[in-house]
């Protein structure tokens, strides 16, 4: 599974704090560090895990648990209609 960006969904960092912009909805969403980790990884068209490797890697916690934070996260965004997914 890749996950792919709406288009409608722009990011923008102020401060050091990641803000995803949905000019379908008009909103902002700030994100943390986690979910800017997770959100950057798209630009590279990466797999969930992909994903779950980095968040493993760069914040050093257990893969079970990098698995079920981005999970949720990823769950959390498609409900938003921030992202999609497609086949790798």
């Amino acid at each position: 599974m890749i996950v792919v960006k709406n288009s409608n969904v722009h990011s923008k960092r102020i401060e050091g704090t990641l803000f995803l912009i949905d000019l379908d909805s008009d909103s902002m969403i700030e994100l943390n560090e986690v979910g800017s980790c997770i959100w950057e990884s798209f630009s590279q068209t990466e797999t969930f895990d992909n994903i779950v490797k980095k968040i493993t890697d760069e914040f050093e916690i257990e893969p079970e648990r990098a698995k079920k934070d981005v999970h949720g996260f990823l769950k959390e965004l498609k409900r938003c209609d921030l992202i999609s997914f497609k086949e790798a």
